[in-house]
């Protein structure tokens, strides 16, 4: 591929190294090789990942600094990520999806709330543009279902961080 300050200019070249295997040389003479998890054309580091044999695990996951970053060269000799092996990328941080049963998520919100007016929080119950109904803080905060501290929603950064904490202390 082309050196890192042509790669700098041209987005649309870091893109399309995602998935591809690459090999990194940096300013220090040190050589980085694996598949592109993700690359930050802000800062123009590179996350590497090499899979295990069986492809079911990451063996390694580095992350080369932009400042680092000598030259990029695509590997046309390695193999191509298979589709599962994509999907296995894909997912690698995602959190895992829990579905919650109506029920339980009904039964916790009752135990939020509880939570929130024991701890002189004003609270109310607010239908969301999407038709969820969400809980209502002030009208500047918004706990949305299944109401747990990532389901915050909240522009004040110093409040949203207050309820998180809040929510994560509730006892069980």
């Amino acid at each position: 591929m082309s050196s890192h300050a042509t790669l700098e200019q041209n987005l649309h070249e870091w893109m399309s190294l995602i998935n591809r295997s690459v090999n990194v040389k940096t300013n220090k003479g040190d050589s980085y090789a694996g598949y592109v998890y993700t690359v930050d054309p802000v800062s123009q580091s590179v996350v590497l990942v090499r899979l295990s044999d069986d492809s079911r695990e990451v063996a390694s996951l580095k992350v080369v600094f932009g400042h680092a970053v000598e030259s990029i060269a695509a590997d046309e000799a390695a193999k191509s990520l298979t589709a599962e092996e994509k999907e296995f990328l894909e997912k690698l941080f995602k959190p895992e999806e829990i579905v919650h049963d109506q029920e339980s998520v009904l039964e916790h919100r009752g135990k939020l709330w509880k939570w929130l007016v024991d701890n002189k929080v004003p609270v109310n119950l607010t239908i969301d543009f999407d038709g969820a109904e969400c809980l209502n803080i002030s009208d500047a905060l918004l706990i949305r279902p299944p109401y747990t501290s990532n389901d915050c929603q909240c522009a004040n950064v110093i409040m949203l961080s207050k309820v998180q904490t809040l929510i994560a202390n509730m006892p069980l």
